[in-house]
């Protein structure tokens, strides 16, 4: 292999890991390696802003400072995994701040290989999800009242696919065909309401369903609760697009 060859080489190597190393230091999630004794070994900006240390303070020291005391079995289980290869993806945690105070991160941690193909170490990518846990249980909380509103409501209420099945029933709606609202869930409209008192609906339902907010009133034939009036309001559900 010539010199020039060898230093176009050497040269290309050195601009991907340049590239590499920018990608690394300007990404917003932390991205942290260490070595096999859980000792930080670099230590980018994401992980600076997430966890308020910087690389000067934390570097050489072992990654346990930021695990909380009821937690530090996680390290030695996740340093077992990376010595025998394994990846680790996904893992939802807490992690301790430098102020002291907790946060949640999604973890994945793969192990770094030597040029013989030999662990020495982990990289570690940690992402907060906090946000994304408060407005999980922010909906929770809210689907949990709607539930109790509905459920309670002297009203039928359903909410269906543009397949025509039911994903929401409340009480009142089941009731009306001698089911429960978990008996209508994935089933379709015909197949919950009949064959007979679907007929007198179909038009509405296709109405609804290309589009039309539809409001009317017509007399039905309960095979449970036999003949009603009812008042019936049909609205459209819309995607983003």
């Amino acid at each position: 292999m010539s010199k020039s060859h060898s230093r176009t080489k050497k040269q290309s190597a050195e601009e991907v890991m340049g590239r590499l190393a920018a990608i690394i230091e300007s990404s917003d999630d932390a991205i942290v390696s260490k070595d096999l004794n859980g000792v930080v070994t670099s230590w980018n900006k994401g992980a600076e802003k997430l966890f308020g240390y910087t690389a000067e303070e934390i570097i050489g020291k072992s990654i346990t400072i930021i695990i909380p005391s009821d937690r530090l079995d996680e390290e030695e289980r996740v340093l077992e995994s990376i010595r025998r290869g394994e990846k680790i993806d996904h893992y939802e945690t807490l992690r301790r701040r430098k102020d002291g105070a907790l946060v949640e991160i999604s973890l994945t941690v793969s192990p770094v290989l030597n040029r013989e193909g030999k662990v020495i170490g982990a990289s570690k990518i940690a992402r907060d999800i906090s946000d994304r846990r408060r407005a999980e249980e922010l909906f929770r909380k809210y689907a949990n009242q709607l539930a109790l509103i509905t459920n309670t409501a002297p009203v039928s209420i359903a909410h269906c696919d543009t397949q025509k099945r039911f994903k929401f029933v409340n009480q009142a709606y089941a009731q009306r065909f001698g089911l429960t609202p978990e008996d209508c869930i994935g089933k379709r409209i015909p197949d919950v309401l009949g064959a007979e008192v679907y007929e007198n609906l179909r038009q509405y339902v296709e109405a609804v369903l290309s589009g039309e907010p539809v409001e009317f009133e017509v007399e039905l034939q309960y095979a449970v609760i036999g003949n009603r009036f009812v008042h019936c309001s049909y609205a459209p559900e819309f995607d983003e697009s």
